[in-house]
């Protein structure tokens, strides 16, 4: 299996595979902006201790090129041990100096541990084999080892005698000045935690986690045949997914109901699911496989969360309740799925608008496109994107046909780095799921260097999903103004679709999942998880499914789904706050981008994510309005974007009518282009000319267009299409 193909699991693991970047040193605020009156990027990363690599690693080592380490307790057994002698030491300056120093190096190491986990899990997607597999789960397991070893080692120290003087220390000077009484109390919040996770219980059931995620890994990405037969043929398996997948494309898009679809189709996709199902259950990759190891995995943090002393799983880990969340899950049924269905509905009936979102976008054209688009959101993010582009931190693949990407930092890079394939045929997946997102983690890792993967994926999210959004209301700084809309218009409602519909259908599945904890089967995920995208218009009726829709979804999503439980609310929730952002700025961009530099530059924003939106951001995500007005700000977006998507073809000067004018024009145009000078048309403008459909402008089109006005001048009632096509 190619590299290229590891992308979507990367890129939905990345967050959770660098977890431990919060022990990079801190990252002094006053540094952190490149609008012209502090450091430059280069000069902070250089000043703070994590020089850039030399040019010849850091410019051309591309990433399936960087070497698995495999590190083990011999590269930090001496440092470990250092640090657990210190338990016993006297608290003072020189001491607390030797345990900074000390736990730095292990956090350090526990780094470079996550991001070779990264690398591995790359090798292991590229060759599936037993050795790789192998080495992948001795990374992960390792690194579960190292956590717990260090929790207890640290939870040692804190309560030895170098810890119980410090903590007089800190309750004496509590006693007396009010700005240490925080610090007191957290730390010893912080010591009743690590009592608990140090707790032979506890690390016991963390191993048991990274085993069980482990097997799912193993579940998930089985070694697939090469060839597979089919039709008495033998052919690759990858070809035969492809063939599956775009056969069941062609079935939804086609028909609106399963009684639709002719019985000789119907067959035919049954036989291509049946032949892909026996591919992967001969390696062992059958479904409720998969929905027992992930009730396995539900079961397993319920209890790790109980042994921490909470009620569940949801009380340990956010700061939401499942009331608060079905809540918001209904308000979006109600309120944004039904305008999303009617916008998308208008706008894809338009063939301009269909023409003109698949426009191909090259990968050095996207570069410049997105610096030109990322200058007119502002000149501060610019100077980062150019940063990134100059040290080659940007990796664009437009040799693929899925458009992933992924945003890590990497062992011993002093920068995040961004690889991004690309799919020419689709500028939304280019751009605003592409580059845009993907740099919009970059400046959350540039932004919060100390920590730039949060235990929060709505916060870290927000950010990404924010920023794609005001990269799309900042088109007019690369097209004209028609275009732009058109594709202002179709990235809004694909993102609401992302992360809206898709994403909140799986909170419900989670919740679920959650809430039924000791009495889930496959049989009960597989129903409430097919109710959940009916609810949400993802399927149109349960039967329809054709059977893709599962084997396509929950079971088989990436890492984050099952590593990190709840993923998918806080996806769904950074997706609102996203659109809340954008209607700000879509009225006033100033105030817009003030509160997106607000969203990740305040202390709440690595904590605790409900508190942060409402104290930081203003945004209370329970208030009985907050779905609604989102859904009016994001309905009026659109609106304001109809009049100029509103193209008919032949229709070139948008008047209502086809005739004589616009024949005319469509001659002029091509006069121009026969000389070599511009049409004079909008891009928008010239798909509505171009009534053939061959992709020129020619005199074929103006006769086309005076043909059909002379046939509805005599009372013609066809459309133009139906009347070139008869």
């Amino acid at each position: 299996m190619n590299i290229k193909k590891i992308i979507s699991a990367i890129s939905a693991s990345a967050l959770l595979l660098t977890a431990a970047s919060n022990t990079i040193s801190a990252f002094a605020e006053e540094n952190s902006t490149t609008d012209g009156t502090g450091s430059t990027i280069e000069t902070v990363v250089n000043e703070y201790g994590f020089p850039l690599m030399p040019d010849e690693l850091h410019g051309s080592t591309m990433f399936e090129d960087i070497e698995y380490v495999g590190y083990s307790w011999a590269d930090i057994q001496d440092t470990f041990d250092s640090y657990t002698s210190m338990a016993d030491l006297e608290f003072n300056d020189e001491n607390s100096e030797k345990v900074d120093s000390l736990a730095t190096e292990l956090m350090l190491f526990l780094n470079k541990v996550i991001n070779d986990c990264t690398i591995i899990m790359a090798k292991y997607y590229e060759n599936p084999t037993e050795a790789t597999y192998n080495m992948m789960t001795a990374s992960l397991m390792f690194e579960a080892e190292f956590e717990n070893e260090y929790n207890s080692t640290y939870y040692n120290i804190m309560t030895g005698t170098f810890g119980t003087g410090m903590l007089a220390e800190l309750k004496t000077l509590s006693e007396t000045d009010e700005s240490y009484v925080e610090i007191y109390e957290t730390y010893l919040s912080m010591i009743e935690e690590l009592k608990l996770t140090s707790s032979e219980e506890v690390q016991a059931l963390s191993l048991k986690i990274a085993e069980k995620n482990n097997e799912y890994l193993l579940a998930s990405q089985a070694a697939l045949p090469e060839e597979v037969e089919y039709n008495g043929e033998t052919i690759s398996y990858d070809a035969l997914v492809n063939e599956y997948e775009l056969k069941y494309s062609q079935l939804i898009s086609t028909y609106s109901d399963i009684t639709e679809i002719p019985e000789n189709e119907l067959n035919d996709f049954y036989s291509i699911e049946s032949a892909v199902a026996k591919a992967r259950e001969s390696v062992g990759c059958g479904t409720s496989q998969l929905e027992q190891i992930y009730i396995d995995i539900v079961k397993l943090y319920d209890e790790y969360a109980k042994a921490l002393g909470y009620d569940s799983y949801i009380d340990y880990a956010y700061s939401y309740d499942t009331t608060e969340i079905a809540q918001i899950s209904q308000s979006i049924k109600d309120k944004i799925v039904p305008m999303l269905s009617d916008y998308a509905a208008k706008f894809s009936s338009n063939p301009v608008f269909n023409q003109l979102k698949n426009t191909v976008v090259p990968a050095d054209e996207a570069e410049n496109l997105c610096r030109t688009v990322i200058s007119s959101v502002s000149e501060k993010y610019t100077d980062i994107f150019n940063y990134m582009t100059d040290h080659n931190l940007l990796i664009l693949d437009d040799d693929y046909n899925v458009a992933m990407g992924y945003t890590t930092p990497l062992p011993s890079y002093s920068s995040a780095y961004i690889y991004l394939t690309f799919d020419e045929d689709n500028i939304y997946n280019n751009l605003t799921n592409g580059i845009a997102h993907e740099f919009g983690h970059y400046i959350d890792w540039y932004t919060n260097l100390e920590s730039f993967a949060t235990s929060s994926m709505a916060t870290a999210e927000n950010v990404s999903v924010t920023f794609s959004q005001l990269f799309t209301d900042n088109f007019d700084a690369y097209y004209d103004e028609e275009t732009s809309d058109v594709l202002k218009a179709y990235n809004v409602i694909c993102n609401i679709s992302n992360y809206v519909s898709n994403t909140m259908s799986n909170n419900d599945f989670e919740l679920y999942a959650f809430e039924n904890v000791d009495t889930l089967t496959p049989e009960s995920l597989e129903e409430k998880y097919n109710t959940a995208l009916m609810d949400y218009n993802i399927i149109s009726k349960i039967e329809y499914q054709l059977g893709g829709q599962k084997e396509l979804g929950a079971f088989t999503l990436s890492s984050q789904f099952y590593q990190q439980p709840f993923y998918m609310v806080d996806y769904g929730l950074a997706g609102l706050a996203a659109y809340d952002i954008m209607n700000v700025y879509a009225e006033d961009k100033q105030a817009g981008l003030d509160l997106f530099d607000k969203l990740y530059t305040n202390e709440l924003y690595l904590s605790d994510y409900v508190t942060m939106m409402k104290e930081s951001l203003g945004i209370d995500i329970y208030s009985d309005s907050y779905v609604s007005d989102i859904a009016d700000g994001i309905s009026a977006y659109l609106s304001d974007k109809l009049e100029s998507i509103d193209f008919v073809i032949g229709d070139v000067n948008k008047d209502g009518s086809i005739n004589a004018v616009d024949a005319s024009m469509v001659l002029t145009a091509y006069a121009n282009i026969s000389t070599g000078a511009e049409s004079g048309f909008t891009k928008a403008k010239t798909f509505s000319a171009d009534v053939t459909g061959d992709g020129n402008i020619n005199a074929v089109d103006s006769s086309n267009i005076l043909s059909y006005y002379a046939y509805t001048s005599t009372g013609g009632t066809n459309s133009l299409s139906d009347f070139l096509a008869g």
